[in-house]
C-alpha cells in the first residue's frame, strides 16, 4: 500500500509596510468651488510625477514546484503524491521613479511539503526594470534581476546559488490606488536531487511562474 505525501504549495507573506499616499490636489474656481473631475486629473498627474512605493499580493502558478514533486513521485518507491495545485500567494514591493524606472523586492513563491517528505523553498528576488507610459492606465513593464533560495528538503544534494529572474507583464488601473496586474516570469536557478544509487537529476525548483494579483 503506498504512502500518502500531504503537499501544500503555498505562498504566504504577512508584511507591513508603511508608503506615502499621493497627495490630493484641488484648484480653486470662482466662487470657492471645487470640481471632482479636476481633483481626479490632479491626483493622476501627481502619481505620474512623484516616487511611489506600491506593495503587491498576487496568486502564483509554479511550474517548478511540481516538477520538484513530479521526481519525489518517481524517485522514492512507495510513495503518493496524490494531486498536487501548486498554486498560492506572493508579495512584492515596488519603488516608482517617475521616468519609468522600478525597483522590486520579493518574497517568494513559498512552497512547503510535509509528512513523508518533508522539503521548503523560499525565494529572495531583487530586480531593476522599466515601466512604459508611467502615467497611463494601462503600463506594461519588464523587470530583471537575481533570486536566492532558502531550500532544503528531503533527497537534496545540492542546493541552488544566485539564480537570474526576467518577468514581464502589465499593471492596469490607476496608480497610487488599487490596481491589478499580470506577469509571467521565468528563475534559472536549479538544486540537485538524489535518491539513494539513483542518478543524480538538476531540477528548475521555480522555472516559469504566472502570478496575477492586486497592487496599492
Amino acid at each position: 500500500m503506498k504512502k500518502k505525501l500531504t503537499i501544500i504549495s503555498i505562498f504566504s507573506l504577512i508584511f507591513i509596510s508603511i508608503q506615502a499616499s499621493g497627495m490630493m490636489a484641488t484648484q480653486c474656481i470662482a466662487g470657492g468651488s471645487f470640481f471632482d473631475k479636476d481633483k481626479q486629473k490632479q491626483t493622476t498627474y501627481d502619481n505620474a510625477t512623484k516616487s511611489t512605493f506600491d506593495n503587491s499580493f498576487g496568486l502564483t502558478y509554479v511550474s517548478g514546484f511540481q516538477d520538484v514533486v513530479d521526481w519525489y513521485d518517481n524517485e522514492v518507491p512507495l510513495l503518493d503524491t496524490g494531486t498536487v495545485i501548486p498554486v498560492g500567494l506572493s508579495y512584492k514591493l515596488t519603488y516608482n521613479i517617475p521616468n519609468g524606472l522600478r525597483f522590486d523586492f520579493g518574497i517568494g513563491p513559498i512552497a512547503l511539503a510535509f509528512g513523508d517528505i518533508e522539503y521548503y523553498d523560499i525565494p529572495l528576488q531583487l530586480t531593476a526594470g522599466y515601466t512604459f507610459i508611467p502615467s497611463s492606465k494601462f503600463r506594461p513593464y519588464l523587470r530583471f534581476g537575481g533570486v536566492y533560495h532558502f531550500v532544503d528538503g528531503d533527497y537534496i544534494e545540492d542546493e541552488p546559488e544566485i539564480g537570474l529572474l526576467g518577468a514581464v507583464g502589465f499593471e492596469f488601473g490607476t496608480r497610487g490606488k488599487i490596481s491589478g496586474f499580470i506577469e509571467v516570469s521565468h528563475d534559472t536557478s536549479k538544486a540537485t536531487f538524489k535518491y539513494s544509487n539513483n542518478p543524480s537529476e538538476e531540477i528548475e525548483i521555480q522555472s516559469t511562474c504566472a502570478t496575477i494579483g492586486i497592487s496599492f
